[in-house]
């Protein structure tokens, strides 16, 4: 059963056992440590997250400590792992983050890299990629008392990773955005 909460609720339903799982980066929360209640999964790809601009707006956004005191655009249910030092605008998706900096809506946004570029290319939109938020691995963030399943899912994340899919499925979606984006 999937569930799209707000990062507080999906919080509070992990630490509650409402829920089983989610996807996180440990990068996201102090020294890495995904708490007590959790075990993590094998790394399923690498992640970055960006400060993203229109271009024409880069410049002023080449450090994540610019992040603080301003208002910038997030995507709900995201967690962040600083979001306590800015004032959270949120959209429903990367795509509305996209837009919403065409519209002047906020001035900067967070989004993974290549989500980011993914839907700038689909809008056709002049944004950068400036100041790196965070960095590191996307892992499953499991249940403790479902620790059992870990050696089929790392089983599984091994196989879909030395098949190519994870690979597969980031070309299709990015490739010909970062390809645009580095020209």
């Amino acid at each position: 059963e999937k569930h799209n909460f707000p990062p507080r609720r999906t919080n509070y339903a992990l630490d509650n056992g409402l829920l089983d799982f989610d996807f996180v980066s440990p990068s996201w929360f102090p020294n890495n440590d995904l708490g007590e209640l959790f075990v993590q999964s094998s790394a399923l790809l690498a992640i970055q997250e960006n400060i993203i601009t229109l271009k024409a707006n880069a410049k002023d956004w080449q450090h994540a400590d610019q992040l603080t005191g301003k208002a910038i655009g997030t995507v709900r249910g995201y967690l962040y792992h600083n979001d306590a030092e800015f004032t959270r605008v949120d959209f429903i998706s990367e795509r509305e983050l996209i837009i919403a900096l065409e519209k002047n809506r906020v001035k900067a946004a967070i989004s993974g890299d290549l989500p980011a570029l993914y839907w700038a290319k689909q809008l056709n939109s002049p944004i950068a990629l400036a100041a790196i938020h965070s960095k590191g691995d996307l892992v499953m963030r499991l249940r403790k008392e479902h620790a059992a399943l870990l050696p089929q899912i790392n089983a599984a994340i091994a196989e879909l990773q030395a098949d190519g899919t994870i690979q597969h499925i980031i070309d299709k979606y990015t490739l010909q955005a970062v390809f645009e984006q580095t020209k």
